[in-house]
């Protein structure tokens, strides 16, 4: 999923398990803290304390950002440092020849050490997904694709609905049948300029079928069907649209 933020110019990236924030330099040069890092190009000082002390390893400074929620208890400060014979066979996927074509373009060790790190302080090694999708997900932003799960011997699935097929390098901005789309918009097009148009994993709708529209999670064999010269309304508890002769309007749109 990609939701674009057009006035401060941010795109977030939610995947099956990680979720990746890109914000313009130039609006928020220095205006980060936290999980973010400080935005200044510096690597450095992104290991931050909310003291201002800088640490070694970002792992030690996590859980002085956590935010006090009684509600929800999965955030808890880090365990213990692993036992010395950890073993995390799935973060070897990394450097292993299955990503090699993004080695070059996006060097893995960091993505490594992190996945090393949560599969030998987690007692379920599955947790290490997440850092083989954040790699995979940063491959994808340089148009390096990287079919990785098939390499985890079903540790990593990603199920689809019945109507829907899962692809490691869809399109972040898939054709629909609304008259205003275009599919033709990311031809020729640099995922630098239009991050609509980068490489993004999920469920999709199976040849043949096309979206119904980007408000839509409905897949149809002919967008004909839905075209019709009355307005036909589409109500749910939460909001109410109106397609009219292909094009999906929103209340206020």
């Amino acid at each position: 999923m990609l939701l674009n933020i057009p006035a401060i110019d941010t795109t977030v990236m939610f995947g099956a398990l990680a979720f990746s924030v890109d914000l313009p330099y130039h609006l928020f040069h220095s205006n980060t803290q936290g999980q973010c890092g400080v935005c200044d190009n510096d690597q450095s000082n992104d290991c931050r304390s909310p003291n201002g002390m800088v640490r070694s390893s970002c792992s030690q400074t996590a859980h002085e950002w956590q935010v006090d929620d009684h509600n929800n208890t999965y955030c808890q400060e880090p365990p213990p440092p692993p036992p010395t014979n950890c073993t995390a066979d799935i973060c070897q996927i990394i450097t292993s020849s299955v990503f090699e074509e993004c080695h070059s373009v996006v060097p893995p060790d960091p993505y490594l050490q992190a996945c090393v790190f949560d599969v030998c302080h987690m007692p379920e090694h599955s947790v290490g997904c997440s850092s083989l999708e954040t790699y995979a997900q940063v491959c994808a932003q340089a148009a390096v694709c990287v079919d990785w799960r098939p390499h985890t011997n079903g540790t990593c699935e990603y199920e689809c609905p019945e109507d829907k097929v899962y692809r490691p390098c869809g399109s972040s901005d898939p054709p629909t049948c609304d008259a205003r789309h275009s599919v033709a918009q990311c031809q020729g097009q640099s995922s630098d300029l239009d991050p609509r148009c980068q490489f993004q994993e999920g469920c999709f709708c199976l040849d043949g079928t096309t979206l119904l529209s980007s408000d839509s999670d409905s897949c149809v064999s002919s967008c004909e069907n839905i075209t019709t010269t009355t307005p036909q309304t589409i109500t749910t508890p939460t909001k109410c649209t109106c397609q009219y002769k292909g094009l999906t309007i929103t209340p206020g749109g």
